[in-house]
């Protein structure tokens, strides 16, 4: 279901939830990614290369199309042209109950792997350095 569009605070478009720096970043990291190779996840946790940070469990957002278009129409019949807008639907999710589902309804296996997220940005940092100090072959892990 989907509001009248406004600009307000707390109101639709915005979400209501406070802000996630992981939702910027991946903004970011996809604007990087237009024209690159991409690696799809079910065949990365078929080959054991992929795994959870904090075991998965938070707040992930989804939308279907009729609601994506649903919130075109409304924002065009309020006269918003420019801006950002959060544009999800109504039900919440965690992200490893989404990509589990995902995975096995394409028959790939879900993984097990989970690193705390307190560990994520300096295993990340160590692996990056790793790659570009070492003689290592080949592309870091994702």
């Amino acid at each position: 279901m989907v509001r009248t569009a406004s600009r307000t605070r707390g109101g639709w478009p915005l979400s209501g939830r406070q802000f996630q720096p992981f939702s910027v970043n991946r903004a970011k990291g996809q604007a990087i990614a237009r024209g690159i190779d991409r690696v799809g996840i079910g065949p990365a946790a078929d080959r054991g290369l992929f795994g959870w940070f904090g075991d998965g469990r938070y707040l992930y957002s989804t939308c279907y199309i009729g609601n994506l278009c649903e919130a075109i129409v409304q924002a065009l019949k309020a006269n918003l042209f420019t801006g950002t807008f959060f544009i999800r639907d109504k039900e919440e999710m965690n992200l490893r109950e989404f990509l589990s589902a995902r995975l096995q309804a394409s028959n790939y296996a879900v993984p097990t792997l989970s690193i705390p997220r307190a560990m994520a940005w300096p295993l990340a940092r160590f692996t990056e350095n790793g790659w570009n100090c070492l003689p290592l072959k080949g592309q870091p892990p994702l």
